[in-house]
């Protein structure tokens, strides 16, 4: 027979209220974005509850209270079943830090470029803040090497040249190289309109050139000269047809006289 679930007695509730009006205890915020380590996550939410005084049987209940965008998507499916805390704590480091995330986050790390139209501070702080949780050793000057190769062309030639100890002087570096690109880009269309409007198109030859008078016979409808058509000689008054009903000479002697 199932046990029905008991509502929170009023000492519970008391310290539930306690534990958010607490000025002194910044309450923890895990949002499952590609740079949130769910550790520290779970690590600030039990030093949190502990500090709050909060019974750890109310963990997992006062938990969903700090989960937020995909994280509180993906709890959704486990909302209605008060999970105990070290459940909840096995699931969340499954889901944002398995073997299977990590492999998807490291692809993301080394392998996804700079859009053509993405903005460059925000696609660098996403980069860095991914860089930091996946590569904790890495030195800033090799993560600055890894952020540079990640930019569109335009800006990484720019950038090459520029001696960068910090993501300070990258993010400021690349913020003006995107300003001055965009400058130039303003500039190329009303030129190119200028351009236009000054140079007209040469006339084509066919403009200039008077049509050719298209062919046609006297005695048929054909598009021919006269010599060529197919009914020159059924018409009377024309070679030998015309010849002998007039009586005429043929080509060679005399009428009336043979031919010798």
């Amino acid at each position: 027979m199932a046990v029905p679930a008991t509502s929170p007695t009023a000492i519970e509730w008391r310290s539930i209220i306690r534990a958010f009006r607490t000025p002194d205890v910044s309450v923890p915020m895990f949002a499952g974005l590609d740079h949130e380590d769910p550790e520290t996550f779970l690590n600030q939410c039990e030093r949190y509850f502990a500090e709050a005084a909060i019974e750890p049987l109310l963990w997992s209940r006062m938990v969903t209270k700090c989960l937020t965008d995909r994280a509180a998507k993906w709890y959704e499916v486990y909302r209605g079943l008060s999970l105990p805390w070290a459940k909840f704590r096995t699931l969340t480091t499954q889901h944002f830090a398995g073997v299977s995330a990590r492999n998807k986050l490291h692809i993301k790390l080394y392998a996804n470029k700079q859009e053509e139209k993405e903005a460059v501070g925000v696609f660098l702080q996403k980069k860095y803040l991914l860089a930091l949780r996946m590569l904790p050793t890495a030195s800033e000057e090799q993560i600055i090497g890894l952020l540079m190769e990640s930019l569109k062309p335009s800006i990484r030639k720019v950038l090459r040249a520029a001696t960068m100890s910090s993501f300070e002087d990258l993010i400021e570096r690349a913020l003006q190289a995107e300003s001055d690109e965009a400058d130039e880009t303003s500039k190329k269309p009303t030129a190119a309109r200028t351009a236009v409007a000054t140079i007209q198109p040469a006339a084509p030859a066919s403009a200039t050139t008077a049509p050719r008078p298209r062919l046609q016979c006297h005695h048929c409808t054909g598009e021919h000269y006269v010599r060529s058509c197919p009914h020159l000689k059924t018409f009377p008054g024309n070679g030998p047809v015309r010849a002998a009903e007039a009586g005429a000479p043929s080509a060679h002697g005399t009428p009336g006289t043979p031919q010798s």
